[in-house]
């Protein structure tokens, strides 16, 4: 699929087309929030924010499907593959049994908070909760550089 720099669809291919049970009619020219699942149209702005500022995204997404069922699909995306537009590529998404989708880390852009059990929580309750692991705090190498850099005159 791609999309312009306001995130309007511009074209999608028939494999898109297909796993999102819509024409290409039906996609083109809508909004990348009109095929997001509901409840989630809020996030895209700010996601699309950060896709736009870091050059790529990858993940797994929920999206509503033709028929209206909401379905998760995995998503590779690159931004300004030529001046103004970014394409994403799509598949089917892997689920557990669980629901939970295999071994994906889901990370936010912004706040590098972890989605977790349906909640956001901080880096170090994550791995405290879901591998019972404490963090230690240290200072890495470049951070310190920084950190002790003289005062420029």
């Amino acid at each position: 699929m791609v999309a312009d720099d306001r995130a309007y669809y511009v074209d999608a291919n028939q494999a898109a087309c297909v796993l999102l049970g819509r024409t290409r009619e039906q996609i083109v020219g809508q909004h990348l929030s009109a095929i997001v699942a509901p409840g989630r149209q809020a996030e895209v702005d700010v996601q699309w924010q950060s896709f736009i500022r870091d050059g790529r995204q990858q993940g797994i997404f929920e999206v509503v499907h033709g028929d209206g069922s909401t379905r998760q699909v995995q998503f590779n995306a690159k931004a300004n593959f030529v001046p103004g537009l970014h394409c994403s590529f799509l598949s089917e998404s892997p689920q557990r049994e669980t629901g939970e989708t295999g071994d994906l880390l889901t990370v936010c852009a912004w706040s590098k908070r972890v989605r977790y059990q349906g909640e956001w929580v901080g880096l170090e309750e994550y791995l405290l909760l879901a591998h019972g692991l404490f963090v230690s705090h240290g200072i890495s190498p470049e951070a310190f550089a920084q950190a002790v850099k003289p005062p420029v005159p």
